[in-house]
C-alpha cells in the first residue's frame, strides 16, 4: 500500500523493545521487527523508510511491510482448521 504511514516507537525509547531481525518461516526472507506506539510488533522486509520524527515516535512508510512482499503470506494468514 504505497503512500501509507504508521507510527513506531523509536528504538531505545522508553517502553520499546529492541529492534531486531529474524527469518520468515514461510518465505525464508529476513524480517526486521519494529514496535508500534500501541506496543504491537510489526514485521518489515527491510528497515522502514523514516518520514518524520516526533520525540520518541517515528512516522514511517509502510511500503516495506513484510506481508506485501512475502510469497507465503496467503499461507500465513489462512485461518486455523476447526478443532475436532
Amino acid at each position: 500500500m504505497p503512500g501509507r504511514q504508521m507510527a513506531l516507537l523509536r528504538s531505545g525509547a522508553r517502553g520499546s523493545r529492541p529492534r531486531g531481525a529474524t527469518t520468515c518461516p514461510y518465505c525464508g526472507d529476513a524480517i526486521w521487527w519494529c514496535v508500534t506506539v500501541a506496543g504491537k510488533l510489526v514485521p518489515f522486509s527491510e528497515a522502514p523508510e523514516l518520514v518524520a520524527r516526533q520525540g520518541d515516535v517515528e512516522i514511517v512508510s509502510t511500503e516495506s511491510l513484510h506481508r506485501y512482499r512475502c510469497q507465503g503470506a496467503a499461507e500465513a494468514m489462512r485461518p486455523a482448521p476447526p478443532a475436532e
